[in-house]
């Protein structure tokens, strides 16, 4: 015989799915989360310790946030605080950065619907990089391993993977700057 769910059970329930919704979109903005992350802190560290207290933050704070409205806005306010705090706590004595300027610089991020022509720009520019340097690419930003490591396993100098990750990354932006003015 099925138990029918008392009301408590299936509120519990729509909780849990929405908790875990709000993390999926974590996950899938965890690229915006970071950079903007580390374009405000000068650390990978401490950046990495700012994204995961947002993560923690967002969890805590996962039942405000109604799905289908802008996340990217929403945990960038989150971000954003968290940012404010670790400044605050690193540099008690003096500030590096004024709120207003950590203000002026988040209004400045782009909007979700800019974002995804940013990324889809993004990857029809890596499909024109030639396969070495994509794969250099890939192993610097998505893999996060070292100038070093990526040099000890296509058996080149660490200055090398350096010279080449630069100029990909050169032509990476100017070809997504084209791709962008031609879509505007």
């Amino acid at each position: 015989m099925l138990k029918k769910q008392t009301a408590a059970e299936k509120q519990a329930e729509a909780a849990a799915a929405h908790l875990a919704a709000v993390q999926a979109l974590f996950v899938d903005h965890l690229p915006i989360v970071r950079s903007l992350v580390l374009a405000l802190w000068p650390d990978f560290d401490g950046a990495n310790d700012i994204v995961q207290e947002t993560f923690l933050t967002v969890n805590r704070r996962a039942a405000s946030f109604k799905l289908g409205t802008d996340f990217t806005a929403w945990v960038a306010s989150i971000a954003r605080f968290k940012i404010k705090e670790a400044w605050a706590s690193k540099y008690r004595s003096f500030e590096i950065l004024s709120p207003k300027i950590v203000d002026s610089l988040i209004s400045t991020m782009p909007g979700e619907s800019d974002r995804q022509l940013e990324l889809s720009a993004l990857k029809e520019c890596m499909e024109r990089l030639s396969p070495k340097a994509g794969a250099i690419v890939e192993m610097r930003y998505e893999q996060s391993h070292s100038l070093k490591e990526i040099g000890d396993r296509i058996g080149w100098t660490a200055g090398s993977v350096h010279v080449a990750l630069s100029r990909a990354r050169m032509l990476l932006r100017d070809c997504v700057h084209a791709k962008l003015a031609k879509a505007q």
